[in-house]
């Protein structure tokens, strides 16, 4: 599917093929979109090909956004793009949109869930031109996923690495390897004997909670208050809804009130990169006092 067109075609019931499951859900909301204007939202399909993302070709010194993957060919006089093997979610992973924003002389890599297979075959399409792929700072493959080749991290070479992984993560992310793997592979640059980068980080690492244990329970109806203290918690369920990652469905768990605990307090872990085109700030928050935590790099580029 290339184009708007195409889209609609392909979710009609006597379409062939027919888009169905998770994909035809999400291109129904896609068509049914609207722009600021009201009009039909468009479509378009993008490899390197494109070069650049509409509207951030980089013109008059602003944001330049270059898509370097999926990389398209053209077989039989029609667009062709690479074959990751027989699981369905490896070509979907493997042709991610493989995004680098330039801003003045700063470099983010964006790289979506490219895996092993993907990265390889980006080093053999960018043969004599891998400068392409070198960065500041990257957005690490897949959430941290252990499916990576760790040539092309070094092809990468960033001086900032960061990891975004789930908060309840089944899939033990981000992988022990990969962590160190973006370090040995990351630009180095030392200052006074202390490392200035690689910097390397994760939203699972940044994340915080503050846990509190109930003490006891006021509930005001009709202009009526009733307290429950904390010897009476043991008689109150409470009933919630969980979804674990890769579970398409949440699930019902119950709990006593006196066996549960609340949060009280939560840092989600975001991590922030900003950029006036030469320097590059990384931030967190710190657990205690909710200030800044900033760490400043200069672009090589």
């Amino acid at each position: 599917m290339d184009k708007r067109a195409q889209v609609v075609a392909a979710l009609k019931n006597d379409a062939e093929p027919k888009l169905q499951g998770e994909w035809a859900d999400f291109m129904k909301h896609v068509t049914k979109a609207k722009t600021i204007a009201g009009t039909a939202t468009p479509i378009q399909r993008l490899s390197q090909v494109n070069r650049y993302l509409p509207g951030f070709d980089g013109s008059n010194d602003d944001v330049a956004i270059r898509i370097l993957a999926p990389f398209e060919t053209t077989i039989s006089g029609k667009p062709s793009l690479h074959n990751f093997g027989s699981s369905a979610s490896k070509n979907t992973n493997g042709n991610s949109l493989l995004l680098r924003l330039d801003y003045g002389r700063s470099r983010i890599l964006l790289t979506g869930d490219l895996n092993t297979d993907s990265q390889r075959s980006l080093l053999e399409d960018y043969a004599g031109n891998r400068m392409e792929l070198l960065c500041d700072v990257a957005k690490a493959c897949h959430h941290g996923s252990d499916d990576v080749s760790y040539e092309f991290l070094s092809a990468m070479r960033p001086a900032v690495t960061v990891i975004s992984s789930g908060d309840n993560e089944g899939h033990d992310h981000p992988r022990p390897g990969i962590v160190a793997a973006s370090a040995t592979t990351g630009h180095l640059e030392i200052s006074q004997d202390q490392i200035v980068t690689p910097l390397v980080y994760s939203t699972e690492l940044a994340r915080s909670i503050a846990l509190g244990k109930p003490r006891k329970v006021t509930v005001t109806r009709d202009g009526e208050t009733t307290t429950i203290e904390a010897t009476q918690l043991g008689t109150i369920e409470i009933e919630a809804k969980t979804t674990k990652a890769g579970d398409l469905r949440p699930t019902t768990v119950k709990r006593r009130l006196d066996r549960t605990q609340i949060v009280t307090g939560l840092i989600y872990g975001l991590v922030n990169v900003r950029t006036d085109g030469e320097t590059i700030l990384c931030a967190t928050l710190n657990e205690k006092d909710h200030t800044w935590q900033v760490k400043k790099i200069i672009s090589r580029f």
